[in-house]
């Protein structure tokens, strides 16, 4: 496993990327509204999302992709608790003995 040079994503690239996502997003896809406020929100305790280029990613690494699906209508009613998210992704790690890389 190489080193990747990782780059931390500022709260203010965050909103930047929000508002590029809603413009090229307008053929659907749902609005990125509040994935901003889940992410302004755990900003907000501590925490910080870096990039990796896909180029230091081994062939045989994994990389976990996250989704939900179900009613649109209740994710505007509720947020997606982002912990539990990362839960799964970490069981996914316990139940089949690897670790994602990215």
């Amino acid at each position: 496993m190489n080193e990747a040079a990782l780059t931390e994503i500022t709260l203010e690239d965050i909103e930047s990327l929000a508002v590029g996502a809603w413009i090229l997003g307008t053929g659907g896809g749902g609005s990125p509204y509040h994935g901003l406020l889940n992410l302004r929100r755990l900003y907000a305790e501590g925490h910080r999302v870096q990039l990796m280029s896909p180029l230091d990613l081994d062939d045989d690494d994994w990389v976990a992709v996250v989704s939900n699906m179900g009613a649109p209508l209740i994710g505007q009613e509720r947020l997606t608790d982002s912990r539990s998210i990362a839960r799964a992704v970490r069981m996914q790690e316990e139940i089949n003995g690897f670790q994602f890389r990215a």
